[in-house]
């Protein structure tokens, strides 16, 4: 097997630094003289696009964030969710000018209640009686009467 690399290795001509062979010339193309060269920027107006280019992603990046947490106070401040962070942010709830819209954020929660009920705050639907409560006849008790003998 050895043998066969060698050969193949033997086989292939060898071009010395500087020499053109007929593989280099059929892939590099000459360009006519009357064609303008590529445009080409400056490092410095490179570097300046870029910085500025990552400034606007930041301020979005930061915008967003607001946006999500201005959703999630409408969300409590409309009480319908057990955890306001169940509504999150998206297009639909930003206006024509890409600002959060109270109404459509509504919607949106009233969307994802009726398609996802259990997201909804529970509340009970009649009084329980839990901890202590005035005026109520207590029932009567072994320790009770214990207490009313001494």
């Amino acid at each position: 097997m050895n043998e066969s690399v060698n050969e193949a290795t033997e086989a292939t001509p060898e071009t010395e630094t500087g020499t053109e062979t007929a593989h280099d010339t059929e892939a590099v193309e000459p360009t006519p003289e009357g064609e303008p060269e590529p445009q080409t920027f400056d490092a410095d107006y490179v570097k300046q696009l870029r910085e500025e280019a990552a400034s606007h992603r930041v301020k979005a990046k930061r915008t967003d964030e607001a946006n999500e947490v201005l959703v999630r106070t409408i969300a409590q401040m409309d009480g319908r969710l057990h955890d306001p962070e169940d509504v999150g942010l998206s297009d639909d709830m930003l206006d024509d000018r890409g600002i959060v819209s109270p109404e459509k954020v509504q919607e949106s929660i009233a969307a994802l209640i009726e398609t996802k009920p259990h997201l909804a705050k529970q509340t009970p639907r009649t009084p329980l009686p839990m901890g202590v409560q005035a005026n109520v006849e207590q029932p009567a008790s072994l320790l009770q009467m214990v207490r009313e003998r001494m």
